[in-house]
């Protein structure tokens, strides 16, 4: 593999890809890189249609990317691309008021379409009311916030496409019933919204549960990045235990309790917020969320948020070892605690270090008072 970086020379990224490119040589010896003046090599840069500064080509077993910016993320996107022999293709269901990925709004999801495309997958939308079916080139079936209801017709086709070892990620929000799309693979959204007062977004909202720990399974396996999910539905599995296996992604704290309408519907306890069923038979597989707003624009970049959705789909298609190489933005992040760590904060901050200080100056003046 080869990685030439067309830059300026006086620019400080010109240096800054140097170092970056020493680390994926460490870690790879297969790794060759060179730094190329664009304004010297005019030839080389036309080669490769370079036209303009801090522009990546990478080059692997005869293929060529070409990605811009010089950072981790741009470089890594760039191996993958490079190194990926099929593009995986990833299909958003539209025609039901799902959440627009061309939308650069908050309620959009054009930043997760950005991320998924950076990871060297294809992407399109799908218009099932067309009398269309789902493609049979379809890796993915991403159904994202949907508000109408499903026609008969729409449902026939998305449950052939489950019986043909399809894949399915859905993302509902509460109040919207997903029963007839996934209730044949065992997993039930149940009415109502989760809250949670001892684990949610800055201790204050208790609509908005965080999520800071995961159970051990391949898609949350080492990841340490707390999630919020703002307005989620809980989930119910294990219907068709002799069918699908099942394994649940992520939970609420065991102080949450279900509302609908106003009304607690259920007691104290861990909820199911994201659970998957796989076929024990075939290769379908389904992986449901309550809540289809924490990938929306608005809260993509909190926290964790991006990287678990993206791990989600990394894992449905079989891609994981992306989840552990997903680069790390330099974004401006908010740093979102629970109640517990807040108090905990602020007992050391304004009461024990104040005290300690005073402790400290009070000892002192004894010492200075007795000499």
């Amino acid at each position: 593999m080869h990685i030439r970086v067309f830059g300026q020379e006086s620019s400080p990224s010109f240096n800054r890809a140097k170092k970056l490119l020493e680390s994926y040589r460490y870690v790879s010896r297969n790794v060759m890189y060179s730094i190329v003046d664009l304004d010297r090599a005019p030839l080389l840069a036309k080669e490769f249609g370079i036209d303009q500064y801090d522009s990546i080509v990478v080059e692997s077993s005869g293929n060529h990317v070409v990605v811009y910016g010089i950072s981790e993320e741009s470089i890594t996107n760039g191996i993958i691309k490079a190194t990926r022999e099929i593009r995986k293709k990833i299909y958003f269901l539209t025609g039901h008021g799902e959440n627009d990925i061309q939308d650069n709004g908050r309620n959009g999801m054009s930043r997760a379409v950005s991320r998924l495309s950076a990871l060297g997958y294809e992407l399109t939308t799908l218009v099932l009311g067309r009398g269309e079916a789902v493609p049979d080139d379809a890796d993915l079936l991403v159904i994202a916030g949907p508000k109408e209801r499903f026609s008969d017709q729409d449902l026939i086709k998305i449950n052939k496409f489950i019986t043909q070892d399809g894949k399915i990620l859905g993302l509902f929000d509460p109040g919207f019933d997903p029963s007839p799309i996934i209730g044949g693979t065992g997993i039930q959204m149940l009415k109502g919204q989760i809250t949670d007062p001892s684990s949610n977004l800055g201790g204050r909202d208790v609509m908005v549960p965080l999520v800071s720990s995961y159970p051990d399974t391949p898609i949350t396996r080492n990841f340490t990045l707390s999630s919020v999910f703002p307005g989620v539905a809980p989930l119910e599995t294990g219907a068709f235990p002799d069918v699908y296996e099942y394994f649940t992604i992520a939970s609420t704290s065991p102080e949450s309790t279900v509302i609908d309408e106003g009304i607690a519907v259920s007691g104290k306890g861990e909820h199911i917020i994201a659970a998957a069923a796989g076929s024990v038979s075939g290769k379908d597989i389904m992986v449901v969320f309550g809540d289809a707003d924490f990938v929306t624009n608005a809260f993509f970049d909190v926290v964790g948020n991006g990287n678990f959705f993206l791990n989600s789909v990394n894992w449905i298609l079989e891609e994981g070892d992306l989840i552990s190489i997903i680069p790390q933005r330099d974004d401006f992040i908010p740093l979102y605690i629970t109640p517990q760590q807040a108090r905990v904060l602020f007992y050391i901050s304004v009461i024990a270090l104040p005290l300690s200080v005073f402790a400290l100056g009070f000892n002192v003046w004894r010492k200075r008072k007795v000499l």
